[in-house]
């Protein structure tokens, strides 16, 4: 018998709309215009700083927003607008090429995990990110890609900051290893100003890939009201072919359709106070796999290493629309500022990924591609996210030695969850439906084998408020010492509640229909508290010494796959897993030499990791989170700039990590299928990052400058999970492991070009070795997954500012 699934042909799933591309060109191309049209003059960088001086950029670390890097007792790297489009990033990925000590797996367009100092885990984010005061939170749940974590392009900013170590105390939960901080530009109140920038790059292999974008800030009333435009967008740069099982391919099938835009409003009506309000979108639609298959099957080994194709049996897509909303108030009350924020951010994902592996292994191998009875089938992950956040704070501008940050903060989030496994056509690896929903809206749901697409679903709707307090003061014991205590108060209150559409037994296997049945609704209520403590010295004014201890902490959540997990008859998946905590332990230098033409930034850490929150596997087929022992970090940074003669500039940074388990999991967690011992490194984490980078800008005339930059980057070799376990150590039936290599790289760009005032043309050329080079992996019952950077690609580049 052929499988059920080529009884169904392909149907587009309507849940998502037509199609939005004229009216996103013509709010490109509007921004656009009308910046070009406006009256404007050039923006200056920096007019006060010396050529000759590495400029220092002030930071918001402390939420006080009035301290260089080099005054902060923390590491923490800074980077300005100037530097990252020099170097072309746009993206949480692109910054890594300048900064090792952030390792960031990609698992896609816009999914991402970001790791620090090896703090790395497969459930939810580790690091905090934020869009100014507002933080960018996702959804995460087992069968997410990354941590969840918006990828909202870094388009039109002022400079970005990359805080390593814990930073719960100032900036909350999520901030367990660190947190990433972008600042935008914010519309002027006296000047028309604007840019324009493009790129147009060819892939060796792959489709030609356009990404580009325009920004306008106009006053509205004299330094009262403005007002800032700001467009972008990503087009095509495919090179994965898509192979199917009737022996069909779509060439370069990831090409990559992105478009976002922001509008900020920023009003001053009096001197003292600044209020800005900010609307960000951004829609991304990849219609094929984002990731290659390096083998065919689905216990496969890293064989094939070099082809660019993806052989999964189903059609995969990835389907993202994302919407933050903020304000912000900033008021000046003479002795300190009190600020008031609040955001709402709303994220829409389909994300269609081949689930047939899963499938034969939940079914005992009986609905294995190849049986009697077998077929293919996707798994479809329909996610509606939206969370509320607000929070009001103090910052201090005393006169005396005691300076204060104190505020009080809330956040609301829920994750509305529909997954279900869906039967493909054998041949094309398309379904009659892409989600339960549409499955069931369409009357496609019906009793019996063979009718029914659907194999199982359920939905989840998870929520939490969180509710928090912290203060830390500044000290000045000495004119040259300084001690900083904080400390942050948080409690949090989960709600599940799980609904099966459709239970794995027995309707596996002869397509019966489930009524709807709603567990009992699960809550929790779970606080911490984390702390932070600093010492700073600054023997003269150009070098900083420092040593820090501060802590993280990250909430627990619910186990959406255990009731799935007990169908299949094992208990081993817990209904909830528990809060994780770290200390960290941190000295460190800055120094400035030769009249700031040279900067030297070193520090040395240890973490400990208690109760880790990690994704394990049952019987090969239900993914969970389990908290473990003990985990244990070693860790050295060390970055350098340099300003040798004018014109050169250099910079380079080494990153060393050492992160392993310091204790075996629970032997029922390894004899269901996940391994875990001490001395295990954790997954995904290198022990080597190295970055360096390099311009000279030479005048060939007046008004015309040449120059020439490169930038190179290493990140070395990790594995996808824990080491295997001796097959003694494991249930009957379950796969022996997915420990996979994720090889070592080195990536090398260049780029030749002129600036003729504000006008800057280019030709470049990214990863000039065409390196496979893998940038993000996964392995599990599916299939070996290998995200990679994109191959050899040359290209023109231009940009504007007015």
């Amino acid at each position: 018998m052929a499988g059920i699934g080529q009884v169904f042909a392909s149907r587009e799933g309507r849940a998502w709309g037509g199609s939005i591309r004229r009216s996103r060109t013509i709010l490109f191309l509007g921004v656009a215009l009308a910046g070009i049209s406006g009256e404007a003059r050039a923006q200056a960088n920096d007019p006060q700083k010396d050529e000759a001086q590495v400029g220092e950029i002030v930071v918001s670390a402390t939420r006080r927003g009035d301290q260089t890097a080099q005054n902060i007792p923390l590491a923490i790297d800074a980077y300005s607008a100037e530097t990252l489009s020099r170097y072309n990033v746009s993206s949480v990925q692109d910054l890594t090429k300048l900064n090792p000590s952030l390792n960031v797996v990609a698992q896609g367009a816009t999914q991402q995990r970001i790791i620090i100092r090896g703090i790395s885990s497969a459930v939810g984010s580790t690091t905090g990110v934020y869009f100014d005061e507002a933080p960018l939170i996702g959804p995460f749940n087992a069968d997410v890609g990354g941590d969840g974590t918006p990828g909202l392009r870094m388009i039109d900013i002022d400079h970005v900051e990359v805080l390593k170590g814990p930073q719960g105390t100032l900036f909350g939960a999520g901030s367990m290893s660190g947190t990433l901080r972008t600042v935008v530009r914010k519309p002027s109140l006296t000047d028309a100003e604007g840019a324009v920038d493009g790129s147009w790059g060819f892939i060796d292999g792959g489709n030609a890939r356009f990404n580009g974008s325009a920004a306008v800030s106009v006053p509205l009333v004299n330094d009262r009201l403005g007002i800032r435009l700001v467009g972008w967008t990503d087009q095509g740069g495919g090179y994965i072919d898509k192979r199917f099982g009737n022996g069909g391919v779509k060439e370069n099938a990831n090409d990559v359709d992105l478009f976002g835009g922001r509008a900020m409003l920023r009003w001053r009506p009096v001197d003292r106070l600044t209020i800005d309000l900010a609307a960000n979108f951004q829609n991304t639609t990849v219609n094929g796999p984002q990731y290659v298959t390096p083998s065919v099957g689905f216990q496969p080994t890293p064989t094939g290493l070099g082809a660019y194709a993806n052989f999964d049996p189903t059609a995969e897509s990835y389907r993202e629309k994302y919407q933050l909303y903020s304000a912000s108030a900033d008021l000046d009350v003479g002795i300190g500022n009190i600020v008031a924020s609040g955001s709402y951010g709303h994220k829409k994902l389909l994300d269609i990924i081949d689930t047939s592996g899963q499938i034969c292994t939940a079914s005992g191998g009986f609905l294995c591609v190849g049986s009697s009875f077998g077929y293919p089938g996707l798994y479809s992950n329909d996610i509606k996210f939206e969370d509320y956040t607000a929070e009001l704070r103090f910052a201090s501008k005393f006169s005396g030695p005691l300076q204060l940050v104190a505020g009080v903060y809330y956040q609301h989030d829920k994750r509305d969850t529909r997954g279900a496994a869906i039967a493909t056509n054998a041949g094309t690896g398309t379904a009659i439906c892409n989600t339960w929903q549409i499955c069931h809206d369409e009357g496609l749901i019906q009793p019996g084998f063979g009718n029914n697409p659907v194999l199982f679903a359920q939905g989840d709707v998870f929520k939490t408020d969180q509710y928090a307090a912290y203060a830390q003061i500044d000290y000045k014991i000495l004119p040259t010492v300084t001690a900083t205590a904080g400390i942050r108060y948080f409690r949090a209150k989960l709600d599940d509640q799980q609904t099966s559409y459709q239970i794995v037994f027995p309707d596996f296997f002869f397509g019966n229909v489930t009524t709807p049945s709603t567990s009992a609704p699960l809550k929790d209520t779970q606080s911490a508290t984390t702390y932070n403590f600093a010492l700073l010295w600054k023997p003269v004014p150009t070098v900083s010494i420092y040593a820090r201890a501060a802590s993280g902490f990250r909430i627990g959540g619910i186990n959406t796959a255990a009731a799935q997990a007990n169908q299949g008859g094992t208990t081993v998946v817990p209904v909830s897993y528990r809060p994780d905590s770290l200390w960290n332990y941190e000295v460190g230098a800055k120094v400035a030499l030769f009249d700031r033409r040279v900067l030297l930034d070193v520090s040395g850490y240890r973490i400990d990791w208690k109760n880790q929150q990690l994704n394990a596997l049952a019987l090969g087929a239900y993914n969970y989170q389990i908290n473990a022992g003990l985990t244990r970090t070693y860790g050295a940074e060390g970055s350098i700039t340099l300003l040798p003669t004018s014109g050169l500039s250099l910079g380079a940074s080494i990153t060393y990590v050492d992160s392993k388990l310091k204790s075996n999991l629970p032997a029922d967690v390894v004899n269901g299928g996940t391994p875990g011992q001490s001395g295990d490194r954790v997954p995904y984490v290198p022990h080597w990052s190295f970055s360096a980078r390099g311009e000279y800008e030479m005048p060939v005339s007046d008004t015309v400058k040449a120059y020439v930059q490169s930038d190179v980057s290493y990140k070395g070799s990790s594995y996808t999970q824990f080491r295997p376990v001796s097959a003694a150590q494991l249930s009957a039936g379950v796969p022996e492991n997915y420990y996979t290599l994720v090889p070592s790289y080195w990536l090398w760009n260049a780029r030749v070009g002129a600036r003729v005032g504000d006008v800057d043309l280019s030709l470049f050329v990214e990863n000039i070795t065409n390196k496979f080079a893998v940038v993000g992996a996964k392995q599990d019952v599916n299939s070996l997954r290998y995200f990679t950077a994109r191959p050899r690609t040359i290209g023109l580049s231009g940009s504007l500012k007015f």
